[in-house]
């Protein structure tokens, strides 16, 4: 445990998305319905532009082409490695972070 909390600087989580068609995507309106279950638990505003890909011989038909990484960074600051430090439990941690 001591080589690990003298080593890390951060941490990293990756998620891959895939990119719509840029051929085939056309403009679609959001309703309230659709969005719900993509959103929920969280409160956020509807988005103004939605796109939907179709598909074309482009994409083979399946409106998507490669995929783009998402990113989130957490640094290890001074307080968190207080904490880390301490033994703290893991709800403490996420609130901390």
């Amino acid at each position: 445990m001591y080589l690990l909390k003298a080593t890390v600087v951060g941490t990293i989580a990756q998620r891959l998305v895939r990119v719509l068609c840029p051929h085939s995507n056309r403009s679609t309106d959001i309703n309230d319905e659709a969005e719900g279950p993509q959103t929920s638990p969280w409160k956020v505003d509807l988005p103004e532009n939605a796109a939907q890909a179709d598909g074309c011989l482009e994409c083979r038909e399946t409106g998507f082409v490669g995929c783009e990484g998402i990113y989130e960074v957490l640094p290890i600051t001074e307080s968190l490695f207080r904490f880390s430090a301490d033994k703290a439990d893991l709800p403490r941690l996420w609130r901390q972070a």
